[in-house]
């Protein structure tokens, strides 16, 4: 109960200083080409929080797939998994990488096959509600 009304305070607080851009960036975001059959695919990005806030990202979608979730591959023994996340914490001026076999954005289903210089236009969802919007080249990887 003391987190949530933590977590409401700081984002009532944050909702009447400034928009969502101005307190999350998102740098090099970048989808992986994958073959016209592929049901799966994987976003990379880097935010940044330089507010004075702590930021929870908790979703994210694309009108492109069907489903985006939040994950994170990890190596444990040797064995590599792969998990969902329900959200990411930033704090005050951290970096969170996504990038392949760490923390990444799961993009299930697309809806149409996606080339590489194709664009895939994302949604963040914040704890707080608000949405920041960007969009991401496919590449080669």
């Amino acid at each position: 109960m003391r987190l949530l009304a933590t977590l409401f305070i700081s984002f009532s607080l944050l909702s009447l200083s400034a928009q969502a851009e101005d307190y999350l960036q998102i740098e090099n975001p970048w989808v992986r080409a994958a073959p016209p059959n592929a049901r799966v695919m994987g976003g990379f990005l880097t935010i940044k929080n330089p507010s004075e806030y702590t930021i929870w990202i908790t979703g994210a979608s694309s009108p492109q797939f069907e489903d985006v979730e939040l994950h994170e591959s990890s190596e444990e023994d040797g064995i590599s998994r792969m998990f969902r996340l329900n959200f990411i914490k930033l704090t005050p001026g951290e970096t969170v990488n996504f990038k392949p076999f760490g923390k990444h954005l799961m993009l299930f289903t697309p809806k149409q096959p996606l080339k590489p210089g194709s664009e895939v236009h994302f949604v963040l969802k914040l704890g707080n509600g608000d949405l920041v919007k960007f969009m991401a080249p496919v590449k080669k990887p």
